[in-house]
């Protein structure tokens, strides 16, 4: 059998899945860094100095840099005049090279890349570098591990419990979930509760932002900040919820998503991203018509807004089917996130590439 190596010390979301990915491959005995025949490398890291001499090089990749860089400090709503259009798109392109210079390095000198979404292939071949086509392998779980909850236990259960769960950045859009929940508590009948539970981190001041919405809204005692969450208890967290709204910018290929799916929530999310891909049928897209441009990741008013309208459209279908759903999103995640498929497939690629 084909050998894999690979470190797992990276953090976040990339950390999480090779975590995973590991833990599985030495179960099929297919895992080994210092007697490795294909090395599996993340495309944002320097080359490891623990890769074997004479291993393939697989080089595994969520996109590039697409940051929009202001040379105004203030906010100003989108779009902007011509001109700053101009100056924009130039100083970005310049900043975002840079940033993206050690992933085309990497892409480059590749045996074979892995890309999480055919969306990810589109940014990279957009934002970084023409490359070969690759292989597409999604992320995964452990199916046994995030599970559905019994049928036992949703008897007797009451109102609506809504999870959006991301590292936040404004780019998140956890602003727009709000303004959406805010719509959809006000077309279902009173007496139906509503809580919208936000699960993980804040960064560059995403919470804040958020807030504004949610007083406006006056949606203060239907959120609920849960904060981060230790990893044992993110299953348990995902059962008592009844579907997830994803609407982040240009998320390739979220692991909060994977393991919802898996848990049998389905899934609100827009077209402008990978999430669409790991769905399949088990939830309902916002069609967005959004080119790829350099975007802003720090206020939300430089952020292209959801069209809560059809948002809304789409909720009310997937709630008017929402056993229906549930059903759709285990068997999502049985025949394509299993981590024990998604490990086969990177070792099925690796053979290739031998």
């Amino acid at each position: 059998m084909v050998k894999i190596g690979f470190e797992t010390a990276a953090k976040g979301g990339p950390g999480i899945f090779l975590s995973r990915l590991r833990a599985e491959m030495e179960n099929l005995g297919a895992f080994s860094e210092s007697a490795s025949d294909v090395w599996l490398q993340l495309s944002h890291k320097p080359l490891s100095p623990d890769r074997p001499s004479g291993s393939k090089l697989m080089m595994r990749t969520a996109g590039g840099y697409y940051y929009r860089h202001y040379l105004l400090k203030k906010p100003v709503p989108l779009p902007l005049p011509w001109p700053l259009q101009w100056i924009d798109r130039r100083v970005s392109q310049r900043r975002n090279d840079r940033l993206n210079a050690l992933i085309r390095e990497n892409l480059a000198q590749a045996d074979g890349i892995v890309f999480q979404t055919d969306f990810t292939r589109q940014m990279v071949q957009h934002f970084v570098l023409q490359t070969p086509p690759g292989e597409i392998i999604l992320n995964g779980v452990d199916v046994q591990h995030f599970s559905p909850p019994a049928e036992s236990d949703r008897r007797g259960k009451k109102g609506l419990d809504i999870l959006v769960s991301h590292q936040f950045r404004p780019h998140k859009r956890l602003h727009d979930v709000v303004r959406l929940v805010a719509r959809l508590r006000s077309a279902l009948p009173q007496n139906q509760p509503i809580t919208l539970h936000v699960l993980g981190g804040d960064s560059r001041n995403a919470f804040a932002q958020a807030q504004t919405v949610i007083e406006r809204e006056g949606m203060g005692e239907v959120v609920k900040f849960w904060g981060l969450q230790p990893p044992e208890t993110l299953p348990d967290f995902y059962r008592r919820c009844d579907l997830m709204v994803a609407l982040p910018l240009w998320d390739p290929c979220p692991n909060t998503v994977v393991e919802a799916v898996s848990c049998g929530l389905p899934v609100i999310t827009t077209s402008a991203g990978g999430i669409p891909e790991i769905i399949g049928p088990a939830g309902r897209v916002i069609q967005e018509d959004l080119p790829l441009v350099y975007t802003d990741h720090h206020h939300m008013d430089r952020i292209p807004a959801v069209d809560i309208s059809a948002a809304l459209h789409e909720t009310l279908i997937l709630l008017e089917r929402l056993d229906d759903y549930r059903i759709l999103a285990r068997e999502r995640a049985l025949d394509r996130l299993d981590i024990r498929l998604i490990a086969r497939n990177y070792l099925a690629y690796a053979e290739r590439l031998l």
